[in-house]
């Protein structure tokens, strides 16, 4: 695997795990939201979602063009190789654990 297109500009890999919105430079920014999958067709959304949904959809389109950002299910991070990442940030990660 590849582990480049991962790296930062320090050459680490650092994640972020369920970003949400929030998302941050140098790091992969994880998260399962349906709003980033949307995200990549928003143009065609516009009339079909109010305001506030539209709004979420339209702040993860706007971000998946800046930042690193993947929609993956943040409990099972398994598109990396064990022992490749240098930093996990988890701040907004405990309203995906279930019991």
């Amino acid at each position: 695997m590849d582990l480049k297109k991962y790296k930062n500009r320090k050459d680490e890999i650092w994640l972020n795990v369920a970003s949400s919105i929030y998302v941050l430079d140098d790091y992969i920014n994880i998260d399962n939201s349906p709003f980033l999958w949307l995200s990549s067709i928003y143009p065609f959304l516009v009339v079909v979602f109010g305001k506030r949904v539209l709004g979420i959809i339209k702040k993860y389109s706007e971000i998946s063009k800046t930042y690193k950002i993947i929609r993956h299910d943040c409990r099972r991070i398994k598109f990396l190789p064990n022992n490749s990442v240098d930093h996990i940030l988890c701040s907004h990660f405990i309203e995906h654990i279930t019991v």
